[in-house]
């Protein structure tokens, strides 16, 4: 009998450290918390804390999820970490103590998504499942709110006006209410063969525009509110970075090799050859625009027509985008480092060698600096 209540009672423990469950409602405020991947729908990773962080920095916890991260994976919302590892589970970690909130698995068998905050939801996305592949769950109450099987997702959503965008593999760009995950429309790209090129970018987004990079080499523009295609820019090669919005321009890397700067009507600005491919999304610090490629060098240019402003080189590839606070840029490499730049310079300020490679874009809310590693762990340093 004592043996049966056992494990009748180690079966409760354990289901119940597989929700998420957060007691009081969260207090969400958007010019503070970071709550999608690139902190915002134009994908900026641009820091919105006040604070002025400077090194050296100190570690302050690690967690151990037990596997490692996409190159988002990170959001904060309220002193709550939520975060999606490879393996397909979702985590909510309290920022100041390291302490585990609750976890769920989704439905595949990895995730490549940031999970994306709404009210008191947390909306994420998988891959290789049989089922569902993006899923709205109630921190509060702990339940699925709603599922949909919208094919494979290599990439994160955003969120604009209670709905959410998201890319799949299947060629197609989804628009969803994000309270009841009713489609509202579907972009499919059409192409002279039977089965479009998959996408393995995340949308971005000026609010009139949807914005994606597509294996087969073009961005694709898509009307927000109609799902009608504005137009398509071709590179000469396959997109795999998420584009970024700044100053009503699109900027983004192919890897054919070169960073492209275009306007909202698709109309070339500038391309600069880099002889590298990229897998970043970039950010932005005052006239300049900042980029990694594989290569492991960071390279920051003029915003208005690429000319090189400095270079900085790691040991290692850089998937992971670079992440601005005030004058420093966050970013970690393949190296095993972690470093912290002068945005203006280019200069070395800190770096801390971690215990695996860093493919995950680092995150900062308030004084906290948070980040993912290839050895299973997020890092929180102060």
């Amino acid at each position: 009998m004592k043996k049966c209540f056992a494990l009748i009672l180690f079966c409760i423990l354990l289901y119940s450290c597989r929700t998420i469950s957060i007691n009081d409602k969260i207090n969400f405020k958007e010019e503070v918390d970071w709550y999608l991947a690139g902190g915002n729908p134009e994908k900026t990773n641009m820091s919105k804390s006040d604070k002025d962080l400077n090194p050296p920095f100190k570690l302050v916890w690690t967690y151990n999820t037990e596997a490692a991260y996409s190159k988002f994976s990170i959001s904060v919302v309220d002193r709550i970490i939520f975060t999606s590892n490879l393996k397909g589970d979702v985590f909510a970690l309290d920022i100041y103590s390291g302490g585990r909130l609750g976890s769920f698995g989704t439905n595949g068998k990895t995730s490549y998504s940031t999970p994306v905050i709404y009210d008191n939801n947390i909306i994420v996305t998988c891959s290789n499942s049989e089922t569902n592949t993006i899923t709205s769950y109630d921190f509060v109450t702990g339940k699925v709110n709603w599922e949909k099987n919208i094919g494979d997702v290599y990439s994160s959503p955003i969120l604009i006006n209670n709905f959410i965008f998201i890319t799949t593999s299947k060629g197609c760009i989804y628009k969803l209410d994000a309270k009841s995950g009713f489609t509202k429309w579907i972009f499919k790209i059409n192409n002279l063969k039977n089965f479009p090129e998959p996408f393995f970018a995340g949308p971005a987004s000026d609010g009139n525009l949807i914005v994606a990079g597509n294996t087969d080499g073009y961005v694709y523009a898509v009307n927000s509110e109609s799902g009608n295609k504005e137009w398509g820019f071709k590179t000469n090669s396959n997109i795999y970075c998420d584009a970024a919005f700044y100053n009503s321009k699109i900027f983004f890397g192919s890897d054919d090799g070169f960073f492209y700067c275009i306007d909202t009507s698709g109309s070339l600005i500038w391309k600069k050859e880099l002889k590298t491919k990229i897998q970043s999304s970039p950010t932005f610090y005052n006239d300049m625009v900042i980029i990694p490629g594989i290569d492991g060098y960071i390279y920051s240019m003029d915003i208005n027509n690429g000319n090189d402003k400095w270079i900085y080189e790691t040991k290692g590839t850089i998937w992971a985008s670079p992440l601005i606070n005030k004058n420093k840029i966050f970013i970690g490499s393949f190296d095993n480092y972690f470093y912290c730049l002068d945005a203006e310079s280019g200069k070395l300020l800190w770096k801390y060698l971690l215990e695996g490679r860093i493919r995950s874009s680092a995150v900062i809310w308030k004084d906290f600096i948070v980040v993912g590693c290839d050895d299973k762990q997020i890092y929180c340093f102060k």
